[in-house]
């Protein structure tokens, strides 16, 4: 369920690990201002907004500040074929550790039931891959998704996580993260709350 089809309905940064250190997302972040944005649901009491601010191709999914303007942390997803690439994911210096990315991945993947694919030509920060690292280590209650490596059209049944994620190197291979249809629905927060789980 892509951005327009919510807006309807409602009244790969890995294998190329050349990046040492991190990338600068505060001067290009994205716009979450009325012209481009609005909430299109919520997870883990978190309420996520949807961004068109960089195009058609490019959704953008949120989570804002206080004052429901400014992004504390946001991913930037290109649709595609193969459902959404993820281009890039950034979270505020004062709000990390705070596990943002992951209740926007899982917002994306379990409640708008998307495919999230890193493909094995997207350059990675080091941040980013220690990221990864956290996540495929995390237990099935705090990720609510799969995570896949994929070398061609074969999936790695046993990957070398250190190797595959080194710094410095390059390979051929991609991550598919996928869900289970829980049954969630888009909105279970809020000032009339019935709904809704608070899973870490």
């Amino acid at each position: 369920m892509k951005l327009i089809e919510l807006f309807q309905i409602l009244p790969e940064l890995f294998e190329d690990n050349a990046f040492i250190g991190d990338q600068r997302f505060d001067q290009d972040a994205p716009s979450f201002d009325g012209v481009y944005a609005r909430p299109v649901g919520d997870f883990n009491g978190s309420e996520i907004w949807g961004s068109r601010y960089y195009g058609k191709d490019v959704d953008v999914y949120g989570i804002l500040g206080t004052d429901r303007k400014t992004p504390i942390a946001y991913i930037a997803l290109e649709k595609s074929s193969e459902g959404y690439l993820l281009r890039r994911a950034w979270v505020d210096k004062v709000s990390r550790g705070k596990k943002l990315t992951l209740t926007l991945l899982n917002f994306v993947i379990s409640k708008c039931k998307e495919h999230v694919t890193v493909t094995s030509d997207e350059k990675t920060s080091s941040s980013s891959r220690e990221f990864f690292k956290r996540l495929i280590a995390l237990p099935p209650q705090t990720r609510h998704f799969t995570v896949k490596f994929v070398d061609g059209d074969t999936e790695i049944k046993d990957p070398d996580i250190n190797k595959i994620l080194g710094q410095g190197s390059k390979n051929s291979i991609k991550i598919v993260m996928e869900g289970v249809d829980h049954g969630l629905r888009l909105f279970e927060t809020g000032s009339r709350r019935l709904y809704g789980f608070q899973w870490y």
